[in-house]
């Protein structure tokens, strides 16, 4: 499912179309958000699985529990604060698709 649409954005925008696809089992992605996610933060103990990376940003996404997908911008960081990495939460695949392609075309 994630496959086939995150593919008709990439049809649609070609090449200039700035988030790649990662799969899911890309541990160095799963590796860095673990090791930026701190107890404390939303996101602390949540399984995750790389889906898609923005090209011209650290933002990448995933997918967690419950089928819903989060946005998390990476800090590359030993940055201790709880609030950081900051993240966008989508019930579905569609609105997290619909978020990147809106974020995309105002770019």
């Amino acid at each position: 499912m994630f496959e086939m649409m995150f593919d008709e954005l990439l049809k649609k925008y070609d090449e200039d179309f700035n988030w790649s696809f990662i799969v899911f089992t890309n541990k160095y992605f799963i590796e860095e958000a673990k090791r930026e996610i701190k107890k404390g933060h939303p996101l602390y103990g949540e399984t995750i699985y790389s889906t898609a990376k923005c090209d011209s940003n650290d933002d990448v996404m995933y997918v967690i529990s419950g089928e819903r997908y989060v946005i998390i911008h990476l800090t590359y960081s030993g940055n201790t604060d709880i609030s950081y990495p900051h993240f966008i939460l989508f019930k579905n695949l569609e609105e997290a698709l619909n978020y990147i392609e809106k974020r995309y075309l105002q770019e």
